[in-house]
């Protein structure tokens, strides 16, 4: 007696058929390379670009980095992009947003191709916008050895290697417990300038040694100058541009006045915007006396 072996064949042939279409399926997939190009709801995959209107967001509620990048060439690690806000924005409650570290190239670089800052720092709160510790014998910001701020500017004469700037507070303060405070070196412009509306633009002070060390002559500004007496005269008139209340005029002959004549005294005008000098007696001859106007401290 023979037996029917047809429906055997049949589901064998079914199952090399799907074997078939299953192994036709990989082959394709490996042949090719995933979708270049992804939607929103789709899984993120390696090779992949992803396009989207939603934000993606990662949450971990472990104590261990949520997301790690490593890359063994030579390129970066992570590259972020943006077409008008921030390429990167971190957040953090209670410690550190940002934290690059490398252990011989540089920790964190910030470089603006166009008219904005590389690096911009702000702080909210009662920390500083921008810290720099160095905890070796390098420069905490810059490049220069055992220092803790150092700019450097070589455009023009109106370039600035370090500009301070405070609306209310103090624009630059340097403080040092046995050096120089503020100390600025220039071979052929101004090393230090301070500037103030109403206040003072530069302040030295020292509690035990020199509050200003000056090697070299010394120029006051419309503070200080010269003047001339007219022969027959024992006065001169003096505008220096500013307001002379409550201030001390040094006065002193150039030259000779004739005679024992001398600088007798200095009386400020009212208003007070100007003062006047006299002499003992009327000069026998043109005599120039030099001023100088000392205000006291604010």
């Amino acid at each position: 007696m023979s037996v029917d072996q047809s429906p055997l064949r049949s589901r064998r042939a079914v199952l090399v058929g799907a074997f078939g279409g299953v192994a036709a399926l990989i082959s394709e997939s490996v042949g090719r390379p995933w979708r270049t190009n992804a939607a929103n709801g789709d899984a993120v995959r390696v090779g992949q670009t992803v396009q989207g209107t939603l934000p993606t967001k990662i949450i971990n509620n472990d104590q261990v980095a949520t997301f790690w990048a490593v890359q063994n060439g030579s390129g970066s690690a992570i590259v972020a992009a943006a077409d008008s806000f921030f390429a990167v924005n971190a957040l953090s409650q209670s410690s550190t947003a940002v934290n690059g570290r490398s252990g011989s190239g540089t920790g964190v670089v910030g470089e603006s191709i166009g008219s904005g800052a590389g690096v911009f720092a702000k702080s909210h709160a009662s920390g500083p916008g921008l810290m720099g510790i160095s905890g070796s014998s390098n420069t905490a910001v810059s490049n220069k050895p055992k220092t803790g701020v150092y700019g450097h500017a070589v455009q023009d004469g109106g370039s600035r290697g370090v500009w301070g700037h405070s609306v209310q507070g103090t624009g630059v303060h340097g403080d040092s417990s046995s050096n120089y405070g503020v100390r600025g070196v220039s071979s052929s412009g101004v090393g230090v300038s301070g500037l103030s509306g109403s206040g003072v633009g530069v302040r030295a002070e020292s509690s035990g040694g020199l509050a200003l060390l000056v090697n070299g002559r010394v120029a006051f500004g419309s503070a200080s100058g010269r003047s001339v007496i007219a022969a027959g005269t024992n006065k001169v008139k003096v505008s220096p541009g500013f307001s002379v209340s409550r201030s001390s005029i040094l006065a002193t002959l150039m030259g000779d006045a004739g005679g024992s004549k001398t600088v007798k005294r200095v009386a400020i005008g009212s208003p007070a915007t100007s003062f006047t000098i006299f002499l003992t007696g009327n000069a026998a001859a043109d005599v120039t006396v030099a001023w100088l106007v000392i205000s006291p401290s604010p």
